[in-house]
């Protein structure tokens, strides 16, 4: 049996872990600091007082030859989605007493409160406790919830409680973040206390891991800090997002979700103002490469200000085979996204986990599909040496083994493709568009001629 054509879609770094993701894209064209939270206004009274630090945006006029430091600016307060996408998140599993002592709590109406703590900001005590009760008392079902927002172990049955629907499974992602309620947080990252929004979501919840269904929560689209900055002589839009949900905003990236990200529009400076905006995102790190440059970003843990500097990293290359056309690297300091030219790409120097590669079919773009291939957690490390150049063991010749077993009386048979790489990499096969050319097999005879051929139906 031969296969024919195999085109494909490319997932970098996407790693959800109980949070369904999307590929985050910022709104900058939402208010800053002040506008409506949903929440009581003796929690935005509390909250102004010990509110940010940050300043309007500024950053000077002149082109990074030197260090701008940027003031930025509270974002995120009134949207619920668009801001950061939907794989920004904490998972709250449900415990049956707090994981603090608490100096005071309401009287609850359930008899079994329900109680979470999610954890934001380097405070020694970071743990912010979540109470879900019964206002209607036992058996009514859960439908409140009381939250230390300030983080001081009281819950203030007036000032620091919610309504909130809790959906079902059957109910989908849609409804139960319709059903989620803004509030606000006040955490401490690197001494500042400010402002914190996230969306608050509760459900009802089982897996193989949890047999027994209960109400779970969880804690969406966090605020981020925008504002302003010089690249390549023009003024231009930057953000920097909590994108691992903790409350601090220089978690170096360890893969998509799993640390932060700068935010910054490149987009044609002739278009219409009206026109929204569109923000590339880099991963944070030791030294960020946007559009050919190397500079060092460095977020405060607050996210209330950012350091810019052009940057000269020590690096070395890194060659791959010539249909290798994108590799992710990590490090404990770096993420590296290398993106081939005539098989060759410059990485800052360092010892790294290969994560992933795009594999091309023969006349294939990368923006068309091809081969993601994932590498195990102990495949063999890649070591990048100044001014030396590194192989990149990935690619070809790939093993092909194909698995079948019948699936039903009527005949038919069920294919699994397992395809692995020569660095050890498994790669997926995914279709991309409708116009991607199906995969398909032949059955050949002991002198290879063809007995039969025939493509697969997706999926």
């Amino acid at each position: 049996m031969r296969l024919l054509a195999l085109s494909h879609v490319l997932l970098l770094g996407l790693a959800i872990l109980g949070c369904s993701g999307e590929e985050p894209g910022l709104n900058p064209s939402v208010t800053p600091e002040g506008g409506k939270s949903g929440a009581s206004s003796a929690q935005t009274d509390q909250a102004d007082k010990t509110k940010s630090q940050a300043k309007p945006p500024s950053s000077g006029h002149a082109d990074l030859k030197t260090r701008q430091v940027v003031q930025m600016e509270l974002m995120g307060q009134e949207d619920t989605k668009a801001n950061l996408g939907y794989g920004n998140c904490q998972w709250l599993e449900p415990l049956d007493a707090p994981k603090e002592k608490l100096i005071q709590e309401p009287v609850y109406k359930s008899n079994k409160p329900i109680y979470y703590a999610a954890h934001y900001g380097d405070a020694k005590d970071n743990i912010y406790t979540f109470v879900l009760d019964e206002s209607g008392g036992p058996g009514k079902g859960y439908d409140l919830f009381y939250i230390d927002l300030n983080n001081d172990n009281r819950l203030d049955a007036k000032n620091e409680s919610f309504k909130i629907g809790v959906s079902s499974p059957s109910d989908g992602v849609r409804k139960n973040l319709s059903e989620s309620v803004r509030i606000r947080l006040m955490v401490t990252a690197g001494g500042v206390t400010a402002p914190y929004y996230v969306s608050l979501s509760a459900f009802k919840y089982k897996d193989d891991k949890r047999p027994i269904e209960n109400i779970h929560a969880n804690l969406r689209n966090s605020s981020y800090y925008g504002g302003e900055a010089v690249f390549q002589g023009k003024t231009r839009k930057i953000a920097i997002a909590d994108l691992n949900s903790n409350g601090l905003f220089n978690d170096v990236e360890q893969g998509l979700f799993h640390g932060d990200r700068f935010f910054i529009d490149l987009g044609d400076d002739d278009k219409p103002q009206n026109e929204k905006s569109s923000m590339e995102s880099f991963p944070y790190g030791g030294y960020t490469r946007i559009a050919g440059n190397w500079y060092t970003i460095i977020a405060s843990p607050d996210g209330s200000q950012v350091k810019i500097s052009p940057a000269k990293p020590p690096l070395g290359k890194v060659v791959a085979q010539p249909r290798i056309a994108k590799a992710q690297l990590l490090s404990k300091d770096q993420e590296l996204n290398l993106e081939f030219v005539k098989n060759i790409d410059s990485g800052v120097v360092g010892t790294y986990k290969i994560q992933n590669v795009l594999l091309l079919a023969e006349n294939e773009s990368s923006e068309r599909g091809g081969l993601s291939g994932v590498f195990a957690d102990n495949a063999p490390q890649l070591t990048i040496r100044l001014d030396q150049t590194t192989a990149l063991l990935a690619g070809g010749p790939l093993e092909v083994q194909v698995q079948y077993v019948p699936k039903d009386a009527d005949g038919t048979i069920e294919f699994s493709i397992n395809i692995t790489g020569i660095g050890g990499e498994k790669y997926t096969w995914r279709q991309k568009t409708p116009a991607t050319p199906k995969a398909g097999f032949e059955i050949v005879d002991e002198s290879g001629k063809q007995i039969a051929s025939e493509t697969f139906e997706f999926g």
